[in-house]
Parts: C-alpha cells; structure tokens; sequence
C-alpha cells in the first residue's frame, strides 16, 4: 500500500513537472515574440528629425502669429479708450 502511494506521488510529481516546463517553454517563447514585437515597435516610433524640426517651427510660427495678434488688438483697445476719454474731457 505505502508503495503504491509513493508511485501515485512520485507520477503526480512527474505530471507537474512535465507541465511546468511546457509552461516555462510557452513562456519563453512568448517572451521572444514580444521583445521581437517591441522592437518592431520602436522602429516604428522613430521619428525623422526634419519632420520634428518642421513641425516645431510651425507651433512656433502659430504661437508668434497668436502674440501678435493679441498685441494688437491690446494696442487697439487702448487706444481706442484713451481717444473716448480724451472727447469726453473735451
């Protein structure tokens, strides 16, 4: 009987093990396809530096156009209020 037990445990043991390294295989595996998709990914990503320079410089361009503009209509509104008061001292 105790026999007969140690056979069931050690084939349980085998069972597990066996199984454990089909799992750390599929594992391994699964690993070596994702780091191949992350590269894959990264030279992707990679971004030329003209179309990084072309795009600063036309957020740049933008946010210079947007100051001026806010400029002048501060210069106008000004202007506009010190003409009114001056008629009104008149």
């Amino acid at each position: 009987m105790i026999q007969a037990i140690n056979n069931n445990v050690t084939t349980n043991n085998a069972l597990y093990n066996k199984g454990v390294a089909y799992c750390v295989s599929a594992f391994e595996s699964l690993n070596t396809e994702r780091k191949i998709i992350e590269k894959k990914i990264a030279n992707n990503l990679v971004v030329p530096n003209i179309c990084i320079l072309s795009l600063s410089l036309s957020l740049s361009l933008s946010l210079s156009l947007s100051l001026v503009e806010q400029a002048q209509i501060t210069h106008f509104f000004f202007s506009h209020t010190r003409a009114r008061s001056v008629l009104q001292t008149l």
